[in-house]
């Protein structure tokens, strides 16, 4: 993306707006293109900014924090499906952003009791493989890190988890809502308003490095009984009273 961004970034008119998906790559194109990151989380952890009260650089916007809410969604799940031992994890490993987050579960995984089953896809076909290892050596549970890839395959290995009688978490609420078991996160649609703020000041003068990050206000947990019941998984009466939403 290096060179080839950067001449993209050459033609844009000032001041110029990115949507999380290209933060690293525009934070070094060129320093007078503003970065919006409006899902992107552990900006300060890959050096990106300087601390959340003031970014310093062009980077601002609205933070997601999926890598660091990862341990407390599988967390969640573990408390969801007690008998949980070994999860895979499917993940895009061409986006550093969605690496962080497997390492973290990787990372958090010892600590509840479970081992990680590591299913990466680099594209959309990689997604025939994860299916087949899916089916040819079931794992306890599923974790999904959500990105443009797995998102083009979320209804189909939503229905195979559900035929494979398979437990699943998700990050974001739309994925419980369609099937997934469980899901714990922001929902993005509350973050855009968010987001056309900052643009709106950006272009009023203010400085994106004098702009702190923002993070979500509310996260919601959403189970799917109906999943559940179809699965044979029992809710625990304590994620019920946890729970934002449960789908019946």
């Amino acid at each position: 993306m290096g060179s080839g961004f950067s001449a993209f970034c050459s033609v844009l008119p000032r001041p110029s707006f990115a949507v999380r998906c290209a933060i690293w790559a525009t934070s070094r194109a060129r320093t007078s293109f503003t970065t919006l990151a409006t899902r992107e989380a552990r900006t300060v952890g890959r050096g990106l900014v300087v601390n959340v009260s003031h970014p310093g650089g062009n980077i601002t916007g609205v933070t997601e924090l999926s890598t660091e809410l990862t341990a407390k969604r599988l967390q969640l799940f573990k408390d969801l499906v007690p008998r949980l031992k070994r999860v895979a994890v499917i993940w895009n490993l061409e986006d550093l952003a969605m690496s962080l987050r497997f390492q973290e579960a990787e990372a958090a995984a010892p600590r509840l009791g479970l081992s990680i089953m590591r299913l990466p896809v680099h594209d959309i076909v990689d997604f025939d493989a994860v299916f087949t290892a899916l089916k040819r050596d079931p794992p306890d549970g599923v974790f999904v890190v959500s990105d443009r890839i797995t998102a083009q395959r979320e209804p189909a290995l939503i229905e195979l988890l559900r035929a494979q009688r398979i437990p699943s978490a998700f990050e974001f609420p739309p994925s419980a809502r369609a099937g997934g078991l469980i899901s714990y996160g922001p929902s993005i649609e509350e973050l855009a308003p968010r987001a056309a703020a900052f643009v709106d000041r950006i272009l009023k003068g203010a400085k994106p490095g004098d702009l702190p990050l923002e993070a979500p206000v509310r996260w919601h947990l959403i189970v799917n009984r109906r999943t559940a019941t179809a699965i044979g998984v029992e809710i625990p009466a304590s994620i019920l009273a946890r729970a934002d939403e449960v789908i019946e």
